[in-house]
């Protein structure tokens, strides 16, 4: 049969008087085992803190590479802004050196400048022969 009760004696050591404390036993198995859950839980919130520390560990290493990657992506916006001037800077010119030369947009109507442009035989008989 189990106990239905526990004493607990507390004994001074210096005064005569003896403390006695009755616990039922239903108290001391509560205690026990919300002892045993504090145990179990304290216990699990340490791994779960380990665990953490380890992913902001982490995070600090992706957030620092995640830093990098955002200078390298405007590093190559700015070389893609620098290529697209440069190629205005290009159809510009192209456009200019067009009005220069008289030269309308051959190739987008399909004819070849060699077949629009006068030939050395038809230069050299509109060229009066000089005779020195």
């Amino acid at each position: 049969m189990a106990n239905r009760f526990y004493t607990l004696l507390l004994v001074p050591e210096k005064s005569a008087s003896v403390r006695r404390f009755v616990i039922p036993s239903w108290m001391v198995n509560s205690g026990l085992v919300i002892l045993f859950a504090a145990a179990l839980l304290s216990v699990l919130m340490t791994f779960d803190y380990l665990y953490v520390l380890d992913r902001l560990k982490e995070n600090k290493q992706l957030q620092l590479e995640n830093r990098k990657l955002r200078q390298q992506v405007q590093i190559f916006r700015n070389q893609m802004t620098s290529v697209e001037q440069t190629i205005d800077r290009i159809d510009n010119f192209a456009t200019r050196l067009r009005v220069i030369t008289n030269i309308q947009d051959q190739f987008a109507q399909g004819s070849s400048p060699s077949s629009n442009a006068p030939s050395l035989d038809e230069d050299e008989k509109k060229k009066p022969m000089n005779s020195n």
